[in-house]
Order: C-alpha cells, then sequence, then structure tokens
C-alpha cells in the first residue's frame, strides 16, 4: 500500500493564493502538482530525492533488499530488463537509497536515512502560523520492476517501518522479514521461502506454492488465497492463539478450544508444505474460486 503525499485542507482562497509560493521537497506547487497529480504537504523538514522509473544496468536473478522507513513494491517489467523509481524525502542532504551489485546481486540499500516529517493542518500564512494541524512522516516508496522470467531468482527483502508489496511474479526464493508493516503477494508463485513480520498482516492471492513455505506473524492477521493448483495437493499447518477459519471444500482437521486454534491437512508429499502461524491474529485459509463467486 503506497503511502507518497498528504493532502492540505485549505479553508479559503486567499489562504490558496499564499500557499502559492510555498516550497516543499524542493518544487514549486504546480510544477509538483502536474509532475505527480497530487498536492504536495507544506512545511516539511526534509529533503525530496525522486526518480522516474530508470533502467538499471543488470541482469543476474539474485535481489538484496534493506530497507529502513519507506514502502516497497515489486511488479514485473514490459521486458527483460529491471527498473527503479522512488519517492523519498529526508533530513539527510545524501539519498538514503543505495544501488548497487556484489557479488552478482542487486543492491537497494536505504542507509544514514533520517525520516521527514510535516505539520498537516490549516495555516494563515506560507512561513508557519499553523492555526491547528498535527505532525506526520512522510512516508516515501521504492518501486522495482522486475523481468517475467524470473523463476529461478531470488529476493531477499528486510523492512523496519513500511508496507510491501509483490505482485506477478516467480521465485525460486523467496524470503521477507518485516518489523512493523503490511505484506501483500499477488499473482504470482514461490518455490521456497519465508515471510515473516513482528507486527502487521500478510495477505495473499492466487500465489502457488510448490516447495516449503513458512508465513508467521507476532500481531496480524493471515489470509491466505490458495492458487487453484493448490487445492488437493499442498500439505497445510495452521496454528494462531486466535480464530482460524477454512472457507472451501478443503480436507483436514480443525480444533478450536479456548486457548489455540491448530489446522491440519496432511497430503503425501514430502516436499512441499505451507506452515501458517501467528502468535496473536487471525488465520483465514480460502479457495480462490470461492472468493470470485
Amino acid at each position: 500500500m503506497s503511502k507518497t503525499v498528504k493532502v492540505i485542507v485549505l479553508t479559503t482562497a486567499i489562504c490558496a493564493v499564499m500557499f502559492g509560493t510555498v516550497l516543499g521537497c524542493g518544487l514549486e506547487r504546480e510544477e509538483y502538482v502536474k509532475e505527480t497529480g497530487t498536492e504536495k504537504p507544506l512545511k516539511i523538514n526534509g529533503k525530496h530525492y525522486r526518480q522516474k522509473k530508470e533502467k538499471l544496468n543488470y541482469t543476474g536473478k539474485m535481489i538484496q533488499v534493506d530497507l529502513k522507513q519507506i514502502d516497497f513494491s515489486v511488479c514485473t517489467s514490459d521486458d527483460e530488463s529491471f527498473y527503479l523509481e522512488y519517492d523519498i524525502c529526508s533530513k539527510k542532504d545524501k539519498n538514503p537509497l543505495s544501488v548497487s551489485v556484489k557479488d552478482e546481486t542487486l543492491v537497494l540499500k536505504e542507509q544514514d536515512g533520517k525520516t521527514a516529517e510535516y505539520y498537516e493542518g490549516v495555516y494563515v500564512d506560507g512561513i508557519g502560523n499553523l492555526i491547528k494541524g498535527t505532525k506526520e512522516r512522510y512516508r516515501g516508496v521504492a518501486v522495482l520492476y522486475v523481468p517475467v522470467a524470473m523463476n529461478e531468482g531470488s529476493l531477499s527483502l528486510n523492512m523496519g517501518n513500511g508496507d510491501a508489496e509483490i505482485q506477478g511474479t516467480v521465485w525460486k526464493e523467496l524470503n521477507v522479514k518485516m518489523e512493523n508493516g503490511d505484506l501483500q503477494l499477488a499473482d504470482g508463485s514461490i518455490c521456497n521461502g519465508s515471510l515473516l513480520t513482528t507486527e502487521g498482516d500478510i495477505d495473499t492471492e492466487n500465489v502457488g506454492v510448490s516447495g516449503r513455505m513458512e508465513v508467521q506473524t507476532g500481531e496480524g492477521d493471515i489470509d491466505w488465497k490458495l492458487n487453484p493448483s493448490d487445492y488437493d495437493n499442498l500439505p497445510i499447518y495452521a496454528r494462531t492463539e486466535m480464530d482460524i477459519d477454512v472457507l472451501g471444500v478443503f480436507d483436514g482437521n480443525l480444533i478450536q478450544n479456548e486457548s489455540n486454534s491448530f489446522y491440519k491437512r496432511i497430503v503425501e508429499n514430502e516436499q512441499r508444505i505451507l506452515k501458517l502461524i501467528s502468535e496473536e491474529g487471525d488465520i483465514v485459509i480460502e479457495s480462490l474460486s470461492l472468493i470470485h463467486i
């Protein structure tokens, strides 16, 4: 879920005229609105770093991403190349996002980043007399476009505070570790990997599992919408201290008591298993066909 810029609502036309020359993130208001299609926050206490979709000089299949304070999205490109675009604000004088290739691995890293902040409210002038407002953290976003043919590729994603989306991609290995944020996956497949969040929801739709997959969250819900290829032959184990809902025609045993809920579906396939574990959240396992009825 990308969060780029928030709207400052002005109460009078006079205020609007006053704001016309105020800078925020380094661009004049008209130029910013024209380029992004959105309003920009005022009084931001940081510098703006923005890159439009740009091709990367990389042709491998291993990706490592380490982020601290921004949202991240992965989707497919229109060709066999990698592309990157981003919109980030930072209190530092240096772009906090670096891109490099190390040991044949594409590395994206957010370093020395101190998240910019801005006040959301109503101003009486373009300098700083705030009638009423709240301090908000500017949430940046980076988008990585990968080739469709990544079936032999791997992605290692480590995140601090931020949401992540991974769409339409095929991975030999996918490992995601997040501290505080929601994770969404859609329309792809994974051979082996893990999805781990300390605090945040995990939501998947039409993601096939051809190997061993571990999904775990501390404080968050898990909603796993099975790919049709996994309806009959994917072993599943789920456990939580809250509730488990199994929606669809699935074999297996669901046991719920006052302290824990368990679901287990045994299929004679030692090479594949899906483990879903939430300490303090609900788990929903459902069929994709049921969703679109």
